[in-house]
């Protein structure tokens, strides 16, 4: 067998300078055509190993033959057609961590991102799908009420989720803009910000919540942490009115919110 510990690799997630280049100069009415195709390309090849990832499977990167990816230890991944052989665990560093893994309800976007983009015939066709992409947010529906959630630009360009937001919210758009470019922002703004500013909400009442907690209790619960048991610690809280509820937005129950802000102060 070939053994090769550095060669699986997967497409990267794009600058947001080369972003904010191309949208400073669609909006002065300068469609760079190269650019739009750099990007339009880059976002492609990571839609394609998104939906890899998320349907268990990667190209061997010698001869490209699509394999099941192994997730447990000690299966290594091994192609039969070439004899390419990795380690398990340097192979699942090669993903982990790089904002690769999506839910089932972003799937659909990346997927119509893989079939529209080879029929796109101009720039302008290829630039609304590109803004449609990194507009784009995950939704959820409870009680009949949809929810948006975590952009999914953060799965396609480089920074941390409030980095994203915050550059998406401030990307230039002016009147050579695409009217559908200026329709989508609108509509994330709808989407996203205001989700943003509710989980922030109910983020800030549930800290102010483990701040008054009575340091008796306190110390229990952090007892339990050290000791790894944080689905007893959030039980525990639960049994008490006052930590027994819902957070709408943060998706859960106020209890487990408690236990992982008092596990981050631990650290």
């Amino acid at each position: 067998m070939n053994k090769s510990e550095s060669t699986v690799s997967w497409a990267p997630r794009v600058s947001r300078e080369r972003i904010l280049e191309l949208y400073i100069k669609v909006a002065s009415g300068n469609n760079d055509e190269e650019l739009i195709e750099e990007i339009a390309q880059s976002f492609y090849n990571r839609c394609s190993d998104i939906i890899r990832i998320y349907e268990r499977r990667f190209a061997c990167p010698q001869c490209r033959e699509e394999l099941p990816l192994p997730h447990l230890p000690g299966k290594d991944p091994m192609c039969g057609s070439c004899g390419w052989q990795m380690s398990w665990k340097p192979f699942f560093r090669t993903y982990q961590g790089k904002q690769l893994s999506v839910n089932t309800d972003v799937t659909g976007i990346t997927r119509e991102y893989l079939s529209e983009l080879p029929e796109c015939k101009t720039p302008n066709e290829k630039m609304i799908l590109i803004d449609a992409l990194i507009h784009a947010c995950h939704e959820w529906v409870r009680k009949g009420v949809t929810y948006y959630g975590r952009p999914l630009a953060v799965n396609f360009m480089e920074g941390k989720m409030d980095q994203v937001v915050a550059f998406l919210e401030n990307l230039p758009y002016g009147p050579d803009s695409l009217p559908e470019m200026t329709e989508q922002f609108m509509e994330w703004r709808k989407q996203c910000l205001s989700l943003f500013s509710d989980v922030q909400i109910e983020r800030d009442k549930v800290r102010h919540i483990v701040d008054s907690m009575p340091r008796e209790l306190r110390t229990e619960i952090e007892i339990m942490l050290t000791q790894d048991r944080r689905q007893k610690a959030a039980a525990q809280l639960k049994q008490i009115e006052e930590y027994s509820g819902e957070v709408q937005f943060m998706r859960g129950d106020i209890a487990r919110q408690m236990v992982r802000i008092i596990e981050k102060q631990m650290k």
